[in-house]
């Protein structure tokens, strides 16, 4: 059986072989590449000072450097003019966000990907804010850490499983329902 190759619309952030770009030897180059499930975590504020990060995953409009300054100039100056956060037609960052997972409706379980859903997204500023630093550490290489930082005494914090334990618990999780 043939093995399909994987299109640059498919970039999966979280699972490309190195030589999944291929072609011949050379490096397939696609001027619109998507990249998918890059990790982005949500901080939500859940007391005073206090947060919790919900980690999500997002599609994302590859951009190069000079592409990104130009998307972080255009974002700030329409929030700073008062743009309508969201609109379809008008937010430069609507077309960059190309969909996610990991994000539940209230009461609903997971949020679909649709316009008025994306556009409710992208009228929340944590949400906004997450895109372009996703965007930014993509266009930079930034890896996502493997675990978490130590404190500085040395001894694990106290208070439930790094971040290795809980994402094996939710692949097992995974594994079990799918």
């Amino acid at each position: 059986m043939a093995t399909k190759k994987q299109k640059h619309e498919d970039i999966d952030a979280s699972d490309v072989p190195l030589d999944a770009f291929d072609e011949g030897g050379l490096f397939a180059f696609d001027a619109r590449p998507v990249v998918r499930n890059w990790p982005v975590g949500i901080r939500v504020p859940v007391g005073p000072g206090q947060f919790r990060i919900h980690e999500i995953r997002l599609d994302l409009q590859y951009l190069d450097m000079n592409e990104y300054h130009e998307l972080y100039e255009r974002v700030t100056a329409f929030a700073a003019a008062g743009g309508k956060l969201g609109d379809p037609l008008a937010d430069p960052l609507y077309p960059h966000l190309r969909g996610w997972s990991g994000i539940a409706a209230q009461g609903k379980g997971a949020l679909g990907y649709s316009d008025a859903a994306k556009s409710q997204l992208l009228s929340d500023p944590r949400i906004r804010g997450a895109v372009l630093e996703a965007t930014m550490k993509m266009v930079l290489g930034i890896e996502e850490k493997n675990s978490e930082t130590p404190p500085e005494d040395g001894q694990p914090q106290a208070g439930g499983p790094n971040r290795a334990e809980r994402r094996a618990a939710e692949a097992k999780s995974r594994k079990a329902t799918g």
